[in-house]
C-alpha cells in the first residue's frame, strides 16, 4: 500500500469514526444528565470532550483496517468497536497527563487542569490541583468502564467477545506496567537503553498497534494465534512511532504535538 492510499484510508476511517463519536457523545451526555443530574454530566464531561477532540484516530483506524483485512463486512459493528478502542485511549491519556503534569492535550487544557479551573471559578473549598486530579481520574474511570460495558453489547458470539475483552484488558495491563516503569526511571534519573526500549514497548507498542490490530482481526473471526507476524510488526512499528513522537514532543511546537514541548524536558 502506497503512502497516498494509506493517508486516504486513514482519512476515510477517521471521518466515519468522528461522525459516530459525535453522535455517541451527544447521546451519552443526555443519558448521564438524566441519570446523575447536570453536575454529574459536567464532572464527567472532560472525558467526552477529549474523546471528541479528535487526535489521529490511529488506533480506531487500525481496528477498522484489520477488520476489513481479515474479511469483516459489518461497518456498524466495526465503527462501534473502533470507538471503544478510542475510549480506552482517552482514559489512558487523561491518566498520563496527570502523571506527566502536562498542561495541554490536543491544544486544549488537560482534563485535570480544566477541572481545576472549574474548582477555582466555583470558589470551592480545598486545593484546586488535588480536586482537578481526583475528578479527572473519576472521569477517566467512568469512561473506561463505559467502554468495557459497550464491548459487552457488541453483536458478536460470546467466544469472540470474550477473546476481544481479554485482548483489550491484557493491553491495558501492559500499558499500565509501561507507565509504572516510566515514572520509576524518571524518579531514578537513570535508565539503560534496554530499559527505555522495554518501557516504550510496554507503554506504546501493545495498546497503540498490536491490540487494535488484534481487536479488528478477532471481530472478523480470525484466529490471531495463526498470525504471529502481527505481534512482531506491532512491536517494531510501536517503538518507531513512540521515538518519533518523543522527538516531535521535544523539538516540535505546541501546534505540532498539541502539548507543551517542555513536558519531556521536565520529566528528564
Amino acid at each position: 500500500m502506497s503512502i497516498e492510499i494509506a493517508q486516504h484510508k486513514l482519512t476515510e476511517y477517521r471521518q466515519k469514526l468522528d461522525d459516530h463519536i459525535a453522535q455517541y457523545v451527544a447521546q451519552e451526555a443526555e443519558r448521564t444528565a438524566r441519570q446523575y443530574g447536570e453536575l454529574g454530566a459536567a464532572l464527567t464531561s472532560p472525558f467526552a470532550a477529549l474523546l471528541q477532540n479528535g487526535g489521529k484516530r490511529l488506533r480506531g483506524a487500525l481496528t477498522m483496517h484489520a477488520y476489513a483485512m481479515f474479511g469483516g463486512t459489518d461497518d456498524q459493528l466495526v465503527v462501534r468497536a473502533a470507538r471503544i478502542v478510542e475510549m480506552i485511549h482517552t482514559y489512558l491519556l487523561i491518566v498520563d497527563d496527570i502523571a506527566d503534569q502536562s498542561a495541554l492535550r490536543r491544544g486544549q487544557p488537560s482534563a485535570y487542569r480544566a477541572i481545576a479551573d472549574f474548582h477555582q471559578a466555583q470558589k470551592l473549598h480545598g486545593s484546586s490541583q488535588h480536586y482537578g486530579e481526583s475528578q479527572a481520574v473519576n472521569s477517566a474511570l467512568a469512561g473506561l468502564h463505559k467502554a468495557l460495558a459497550d464491548l459487552g453489547t457488541l453483536p458478536i458470539d460470546d467466544t469472540r467477545k470474550l477473546e476481544a475483552m481479554n485482548s483489550l484488558n491484557e493491553a491495558i495491563g501492559m500499558t499500565v506496567q509501561g507507565q509504572v516503569f516510566d515514572l520509576y526511571y524518571q524518579a531514578q534519573q537513570d535508565a539503560s537503553e534496554s530499559a527505555v526500549r522495554d518501557t516504550l514497548t510496554l507503554k506504546t507498542a501493545y495498546y497503540s498497534f498490536l491490540q487494535p490490530l488484534e481487536f479488528g482481526a478477532i471481530l472478523a473471526g480470525a484466529d490471531t494465534s495463526e498470525h504471529s507476524w502481527l505481534s512482531n510488526f506491532a512491536r517494531h512499528i510501536g517503538l518507531s512511532f513512540q521515538i518519533t513522537d518523543d522527538i516531535l514532543g521535544t523539538f516540535g511546537t505546541e501546534f505540532d504535538s498539541g502539548k507543551s514541548a517542555l513536558d519531556d524536558l521536565r520529566e528528564g
